[in-house]
């Protein structure tokens, strides 16, 4: 929420080498670079959201998210830029490395405007999908449970050749992989399968009768990750349409 007469309303960075880590830049105006200005420096951008950036008052304004002026290395990773006025982004008078990977771009390189003398790097595991904020209109930007940037980030963050099944660097700090964005959505039982309801890795008779004797009872005190396996038909209650489901589901598998 903050202005510039020139460059960065959100971030100004001139001549530097930073690093800009689980940050959110949102709802800043500047006439270069609403949300960042970068000049002559090397950026590095991860897990982060750059949203809401524009140039409201500034009609000549370049680069609603970030701009770039004179000779810059930008790599973006695992980050979220979305909804920016005019641009996401706008490089000129210089000449510009940008990397994008594991990141949700809005309109994708159509929202970057780069000179002849810039290159760009656009990954092929780069998102352009609605984040699916809970509550962006109130500045609430945590993932909605159906966010495409949920389990998108990148698998080796730390490019160790270990990816994030067996490396806990890689992962959120719920065990799953690393979501894009500042606000990892939590979730409550990574690696479910619905109708396994003791947890042995297969759905079979034994999954029939926990489910019966939870409908009909008694049955234990049901924790959140034993109500998601019973759900076969996932309409949020637990009844006799599961039992069905789940007798179908053994049956075709």
């Amino acid at each position: 929420n903050n202005s510039a007469n020139y460059g960065g309303g959100g971030i100004s960075i001139f001549n530097s080498a930073a690093s800009l880590i689980n940050t959110q830049i949102y709802n800043n105006s500047a006439p270069l670079g609403g949300g960042i200005h970068v000049d002559s420096s090397e950026l590095l951008i991860v897990n982060s959201n750059i949203i809401e950036n524009n140039f409201e008052n500034y009609p000549w304004q370049l680069g609603g998210g970030l701009a770039g002026y004179g000779d810059n290395s930008i790599y973006f990773i695992n980050t979220i830029m979305w909804d920016n006025y005019q641009s996401n982004m706008q490089f000129f008078e210089g000449s510009n490395d940008i990397l994008i990977e594991y990141s949700d771009i809005e309109l994708e390189i159509e929202s970057i405007f780069i000179s002849d003398s810039d290159v760009l790097v656009y990954s092929d595991n780069n998102l352009s999908s609605d984040p699916l904020f809970t509550d962006p209109e109130n500045n609430e930007y945590n993932l909605q449970f159906n966010s495409p940037c949920i389990d998108s980030g990148d698998p080796d963050l730390d490019d160790d050749g270990i990816t994030w099944e067996n490396d806990p660097d890689d992962q959120d700090p719920d065990g799953t992989r690393m979501d894009i964005g500042v606000f990892y959505y939590h979730q409550p039982c990574p690696g479910y399968i619905i109708g396994d309801i003791n947890w042995d890795a297969i759905v079979d008779i034994l999954d029939i009768v926990i489910l019966v004797e939870c409908i009909i009872g008694p049955c234990p005190e049901p924790t959140v990750c034993m109500l998601l396996t019973m759900d076969i038909n996932e309409d949020a209650s637990v009844d006799i349409l599961d039992v069905i489901s789940m007798v179908s589901l053994i049956i075709e598998s």
